[in-house]
């Protein structure tokens, strides 16, 4: 022995240990362990108790990305945001160009890898153009579908 000490693998997290556990496959691109910066891991925090309000769902760091993935759920969130989009314009006199309708024809349970889950991002970003986000809020189809710019999809 040279006195160098072996490399050591580290122990893993309870999340991989739990993910090798239900037979998966545990992805830090699907979480927000990588964030070093609490301002931004805020703004995830407020994004999941927003959305999560609205959907009636339960959405933190470890499960967003896994849950919006395939865009069916941003999708089911513009259609309840086009409900009061509907009520603005309903009782504005000039409410400007608004959404006429959210996006229609989703698939909610399609891969996140699939042609489906693309087309519901589509539809929903083209949606969020319609709503006059502008366009440097607005993410790239594949910083969600390949996992390329997730803190894209939250700002």
């Amino acid at each position: 022995s040279t006195g160098t000490p072996e490399p050591t693998t580290p122990e893993p997290t309870t999340r991989e240990r739990r993910a090798r556990k239900e037979g998966g496959k545990y992805d830090r691109r699907m979480s927000f362990d990588d964030v070093k910066d609490e301002r931004m891991l805020m703004m995830v925090d407020k994004l999941c108790i927003w959305m999560g309000g609205i959907l009636g769902e339960t959405l933190n760091r470890e499960n967003l990305i896994t849950s919006i993935r395939n865009g069916g759920l941003m999708c089911r969130l513009a259609a309840d945001v086009q409900y009061c989009v509907d009520e603005f314009k309903a009782n504005d006199e000039d409410p400007g160009s608004l959404p006429k309708k959210a996006p229609q024809n989703v698939s909610l349970d399609c891969s996140a890898r699939s042609m489906e889950a693309r087309e519901n991002v589509m539809k929903f970003l083209t949606w969020a153009r319609e709503l006059r986000v502008p366009e440097s809020s607005i993410f790239s189809p594949d910083d969600l579908l390949k996992l390329k710019g997730k803190m894209n999809v939250v700002n």
